[in-house]
C-alpha cells in the first residue's frame, strides 16, 4: 500500500522563512558577568553562529558605542566591554542599535573605596536530588534559622 504525501503549493517557501527567522533570534537573554567600575562582560545565546554585537550608551536611543564580538562564529556569545565610567547607568542591547528598552541596562560599581548602597539577590542551584535529601536539606535549614 502506497501512501501519497500531499504537499500544499507555498507550504516549503514559509516553512523555510519561519525557520531562517527564528535562526537569528537570541534564544537565551543576555545576563551579565564580572562587572568593575570599568567594565563588565555581557553574554546571550542565538541560534546562529554569526558574530554579533553589543550596543550600549547613556540612553535608550543613544545606542551609539558598539564593541564586535570576536571573529570565532558560535552560539554562545560573550563581548568584553572596558573604558566605562564608574557609578553609571548604561543601556544595551544585542539585537540591533535600535532595539534598546528601558528595563535592559546596568549600573557599573562604584570606584574602591567609595560608599555606595548595595542590593544583594542570591541565587542557587540545588540540582535534582532525592525527596530523601529534600528531606535532610529542610531538616538542617531548621537549625540554622
Amino acid at each position: 500500500m502506497k501512501s501519497k504525501i500531499k504537499i500544499i503549493p507555498g507550504s516549503f517557501l514559509i516553512i523555510l522563512l519561519v525557520s531562517l527567522n527564528s535562526f537569528g533570534q537570541v534564544t537565551r537573554q543576555p545576563y551579565l558577568q564580572t562587572p568593575t567600575p570599568s567594565g563588565i562582560v555581557v553574554r546571550w545565546q542565538t541560534g546562529t553562529g554569526e558574530v554579533d554585537s553589543l550596543y550600549y550608551g547613556l540612553s535608550v536611543p543613544s545606542l551609539t558605542q558598539v564593541v564586535p564580538e570576536s571573529v570565532e562564529e558560535r552560539i554562545y556569545h560573550e563581548v568584553k566591554v572596558s573604558g566605562l565610567k564608574p557609578a553609571t547607568k548604561y543601556y544595551y542591547s544585542v539585537t540591533g542599535r535600535d532595539n534598546g528598552k528601558e528595563d535592559q541596562y546596568f549600573i557599573t560599581p562604584p570606584e574602591k573605596g567609595q560608599a555606595a548602597p548595595v542590593r544583594i539577590w542570591v541565587i542557587s542551584d540545588f540540582g535534582q536530588t532525592s525527596s530523601k535529601m529534600n528531606a535532610r536539606r529542610m531538616e538542617m535549614g531548621r537549625f540554622q534559622q
